[in-house]
């Protein structure tokens, strides 16, 4: 469960930590040098691709959680180079459809990304290097907490999203301020009514599954961890201008996350009380 040089668990005091985990695997733009060689790409050409990607500014929405008990894992890497919200085989990831998959090998727009006799092995030596620590740690710190807690891990998968879309991505519907990523098996409900709670009366603030689906659970928990709840919350990049204000809409992740905090620390207290 180690940070290494590539992730970092940002750890709450032990007084006052919860079985809460903060995902923010999209933040970095950092390609580390001695990977610079995998990517055909210019330097002004693969700048461009990683800010049509990067999740702008959604460490800074989360660090601030540790204060409130939270676990925040922070990717230190950017997507182009390993990116840990996809499957680990391109046969199990729809993205791999686009060269998107765990270690991308086309840009957004198509473009190729990695050098023209990029192989298996190539891949490989990436995905020991990056992706395969990444998730043994993400597992053996929820493990950890549902161990040291026993109550369900609450994971939030944080993101966010351009206002218009992307060229692979297949939803070209109108976009909403917030998306809220789940599956039915792992949704937080007290977390989905506090959000329809707070779209009560605003048209458009939040969509359900759309344009992304899904939610991040670690894969290979043991059966007395699979009560793992978990929730995508991804927030429109106009929220978050890159060298701007912050839009005032912003305001409801901000309380989001707050109230999340507390619902966990409240279950916790009336669980100790059972």
């Amino acid at each position: 469960m180690a940070d290494n040089a590539w992730f970092t668990i940002h750890r709450p005091d032990p007084s006052a930590a919860l079985p809460l985990v903060i995902h923010v695997p999209h933040a970095s733009r950092f390609v580390p040098p001695h990977c610079r060689g995998d990517f055909v790409l210019t330097e002004a050409e693969l700048r461009e691709v990683i800010e049509a990607l990067v999740d702008h500014d959604t460490d800074r929405l989360a660090l601030p959680l540790v204060a409130l008990g939270a676990h925040v894992v922070v990717n230190n890497v950017c997507r182009v180079v390993m990116d840990p919200e996809r499957y680990a085989a391109d046969a199990d990831e729809i993205a791999a459809v686009w060269g998107m998959g765990a270690v991308y090998v086309h840009a957004h727009d198509g473009r190729r990304l990695r050098r023209r006799n990029w192989d298996a092995d190539d891949r490989a030596e990436r995905m020991n290097e990056f992706y395969h620590p990444y998730h043994r740690a993400m597992r053996d710190l929820v493990v950890d907490l549902r161990e040291r807690f026993d109550a369900p891990v609450h994971i939030i998968d944080l993101h966010s999203f351009p206002q218009a879309p992307l060229p692979y991505e297949t939803d070209s519907g109108s976009r909403p301020w917030y998306c809220l990523g789940y599956d039915e098996v792992h949704a937080p409900r007290n977390w989905l009514a506090w959000w329809t709670g707070r779209a009560a009366g605003a048209p458009g603030l939040i969509d359900h599954n759309r344009p992304f689906a899904g939610a991040f659970v670690p894969g290979d928990l043991p059966p007395h961890v699979n009560d793992t709840r978990s929730l995508m919350v991804e927030v429109n990049r106009t929220l978050v201008p890159v060298g701007g204000p912050d839009h005032p809409q912003l305001a409801h992740v901000h309380d989001f996350l707050r109230f999340a905090c507390e619902d966990v620390r409240a279950a916790i207290v009336e669980g100790s009380r059972r």
